[in-house]
């Protein structure tokens, strides 16, 4: 059993101006993207993709309704003030997880950060070959994915706060601490956003390009830097495995089920080019095929 002391760093309530600048900028950012997206959104819609079916007024409402639950799970978490303990054991936690344990690095925290927005801008690369037309509905789908992945990630902070690796070993970051976010473990933010960005991409490249020998190799790219997250995410002592597999978890879910929900039918994408009536008569029922050129 292994125990530490942590010294009193606790803080009076934060004012705006104390919200670390990642916070405020993302809820910034997403308010701003309510804000576009509520003006835009409903006749961007109108624009016929191949591949997928937007409806104007059900998709205005769940990119309006995601990153509004995203600002407002953000910002609930920006404004509270966990407990600091004053002891720890590594004890307490579960042998998969202790097995696997590190203390804080902030060069491997600042690589995840890396690799993490480099997955996210992976699905970017769909604008090399993908026809400009559908760019509208590829964004209006990514932000979907993205704003449900933000919020479930949050409430489930929210929901079951737990204190990060690096608050079980002597001398804690207490940058990190001053900003609150040391109880906020499970899941892992990063690796949720991450593989949202990779599962994402892979579903729709493999849709726009099934016969392309790049599918493989660029499916490979994604994955491999969601995974990279993930794994800098342990060993920077930000989270442990649990976490980031359940992020892992939520982020390729959401990835993949947001454009699959929207993806049309054969029928849709592939209109038979003849049709069968049947024409009853009198005495007679007559067969007509009708042949499109």
């Amino acid at each position: 059993m292994e125990f530490f002391c942590l010294q009193n760093l606790s803080r009076d309530p934060q004012t705006l101006s104390e919200i670390p600048l990642y916070i405020r900028s993302v809820v910034v950012f997403l308010l701003g993207t309510f804000l576009l997206g509520s003006a835009l959104l409903p006749s961007g819609l109108q624009a016929e993709s191949k591949y997928f079916h937007l409806d104007p007024v059900m998709d205005s409402l769940a990119v309006g309704a995601g990153v509004t639950a995203a600002a407002t799970t953000e910002w609930i978490s920006s404004s509270l003030s966990p407990n600091l303990p004053v002891s720890l054991d590594k004890g307490s936690i579960n042998p998969f997880d202790r097995s696997m344990m590190f203390s804080y690095s902030s060069a491997l925290d600042a690589a995840s950060d890396i690799t993490q927005y480099s997955a996210i801008m992976y699905p970017l690369l769909l604008a090399i070959d993908v026809d400009a037309s559908e760019y509208w509905t590829i964004g209006v789908l990514y932000v979907e994915a993205l704003a449900i992945s933000f919020s479930v990630k949050n409430a489930l902070k929210l929901a079951f706060p737990r204190y990060r690796p690096y608050m079980y070993y002597p001398d804690p970051p207490e940058r990190l601490i001053s900003q609150k976010d040391y109880k906020d473990s499970f899941p892992s933010g990063h690796s949720t956003m991450a593989f949202t960005g990779a599962s994402f991409f892979t579903y729709l490249y493999g849709l726009y390009h099934p016969d392309s020998p790049w599918c493989i190799p660029l499916s490979v790219g994604a994955y491999g830097l969601a995974t990279a997250t993930a794994v800098l995410r342990v060993t920077s002592g930000s989270h442990f495995v649990s976490d980031v597999l359940m992020g892992a978890l939520i982020g390729s879910v959401s990835g993949f089920l947001v454009p699959y929900l929207h993806t049309k039918s054969t029928e849709e994408k592939n209109p038979s080019r003849q049709s069968v009536s049947i024409i009853p008569g009198i005495n007679t029922i007559s067969l007509m095929v009708r042949f499109r050129i």
